[in-house]
């Protein structure tokens, strides 16, 4: 008995190992920045999730006018993203996965403002589905379902420090159990 029981003490501790090594490896790739700029993949736990995003139109400093101040000494930043799901399964995009990360170190959510703000719209979750798989149950029912290809929509963050300072977008898609997030330093 206390052999089994030894043996399955080992057993755990190796694939607990095991676990952090390949969480760690996905933590140095993520970090990275993807070869083309604008663009941030998920990983998976073996590698790439097949579900990505590009960023395009980054406003740095947006008109206020039709939106509500921001807070003091912040500013609006938007932009544009768009969702590709290459995987086998369905994936969800959700506002509530971003962040900004401003010059200042500053952390910020996605503000969605209303149907009438341009990139500060709010936007509703979506599951995209796989290709050919249109048929499948919804993963959430309250989403909007929809093809592999969704957006582009987009995300609206109060930024502080300089418009021309570093921001970086942080995206963690829920594709997996304590997996990084995507890092990309917007234009």
């Amino acid at each position: 008995m206390r052999r089994l029981l030894a043996a399955g003490v080992v057993g755990a501790v190796v694939i607990g190992v095991l676990l952090l090594a390949l969480a760690y490896r996905n933590q140095s790739r993520s970090s990275q920045q993807p070869s083309e700029p604008g663009v941030g993949e998920a990983q998976g736990l073996l590698g790439q999730a097949g579900f990505r995003i590009k960023v395009s139109h980054v406003t740095r400093d947006l008109p206020q006018a039709g939106l509500p101040a921001a807070g003091a000494g912040l500013r609006y930043v938007g932009l544009d993203v768009t969702f590709y799901n290459d995987s086998q399964s369905q994936q969800r995009a959700d506002p509530g996965d971003f962040q900004l990360r401003d010059s200042q170190g500053g952390l910020h959510s996605h503000v969605g403002l209303g149907a009438s703000s341009g990139q500060c719209a709010a936007w509703r979750v979506a599951d995209l589905h796989a290709r050919g798989k249109e048929g499948e149950p919804p993963r959430d029912q309250s989403a909007d379902q929809v093809g592999p290809v969704f957006g582009p929509v987009g995300l609206c963050f109060e930024a502080g420090g300089a418009p021309a300072g570093p921001l970086v977008l942080l995206w963690n898609p829920d594709v997996g159990f304590l997996l990084p997030g995507v890092q990309l330093t917007l234009p």
